[in-house]
């Protein structure tokens, strides 16, 4: 399972309470993947923590997750996504599974 997109949906440079992002998971590997967890959190300033769930996905098929994270002030931010969070789908790469959004979000009051 990786990540193989991760960007936020808004403009960065704004005032935003929430912010909208979008993600696609993938299974890249040769046979079926049973469902999974995916947590979405803030490495640096430790907010999210919102976990989604990942459904069974035939190899090469991708599941597109949206959603919402609010933050606790200014600054700039991005997400960091971990795929089969409980290590659910056995793989042969079990390093590959997290991701950074791909653009920062710039938070001003």
């Amino acid at each position: 399972m990786v990540i193989s997109r991760f960007e936020w949906l808004q403009d960065t440079d704004k005032k935003y309470e929430v912010a909208q992002f979008s993600l696609d998971v993938k299974n890249q590997g040769n046979a079926s993947a049973g469902s999974s967890y995916l947590i979405i959190h803030d490495p640096v300033f430790g907010v999210g923590g919102k976990y989604f769930a990942v459904n069974s996905l035939s190899s090469g098929e991708v599941q597109t997750i949206t959603g919402y994270q609010a933050f606790p002030g200014s600054g700039t931010f991005r997400l960091n996504a971990s795929a089969d969070r409980y290590s659910n789908v056995d793989e042969s790469d079990e390093t590959n599974n997290s991701a950074l959004t791909s653009n920062e979000l710039t938070i001003t009051e």
